[in-house]
């Protein structure tokens, strides 16, 4: 359950935890009742499930509750997607077991001795490989780009970059 505390200006989401350090002096039961939280000014928030809205674009943001009708209700704000959040949520993770899997051997072998060459390009690549580890976002536009270099220096297939860009 979650609680809103009336002060000026209003604290939510407000923890029974911080009610017993708010008022040290008060012996408080283990669950105290809706009348004796009001007492101190805090009160039950009712849950409200988000609106609807476009997931692909928009997000439901948590705000602070409303009274309605004598009783404090959850509250929610939609708002856009910045354009990070939008890659974000439409990339395409793999793991790296994977993501070695889709390179043969040998290219494997070229990307590393370019990287250690000091190729940035490959070195980006092998960097994210190595500390990502639960996965290598493969539908950015720095691993894509980064493929398209591999690919035009010869040390990936066509065949290969296509099984790496395809989920």
């Amino acid at each position: 359950m979650n609680y809103v505390k009336t002060s000026n200006p209003p604290e939510y989401p407000y923890a029974l935890t911080r009610l017993r350090t708010d008022f040290p002096q008060v012996s408080f039961p283990e669950n105290p009742s809706d009348e004796t939280l009001a007492e101190y000014g805090v009160f039950p928030v009712e849950p409200v499930p988000p609106p609807a809205h476009d997931e692909s674009s928009q997000k439901a943001v948590e705000i602070d509750p409303v009274y309605v009708a004598g009783t404090y209700r959850q509250a929610w704000l939609i708002v856009d997607l910045t354009p990070e959040e939008i890659v974000a949520k439409n990339a395409v993770y793999v793991t790296d077991e994977d993501f070695r899997n889709r390179f043969s051997e040998s290219a494997m072998d070229a990307i590393i001795a370019a990287a250690y060459d000091g190729d940035a390009v490959c070195r980006r690549l092998l960097f994210k490989l190595q500390t990502n580890a639960n996965g290598v976002n493969l539908r950015g536009a720095t691993e894509t780009a980064g493929i398209a270099y591999l690919q035009q220096q010869g040390l990936v297939t066509a065949e290969e970059a296509q099984a790496i860009l395809t989920p």
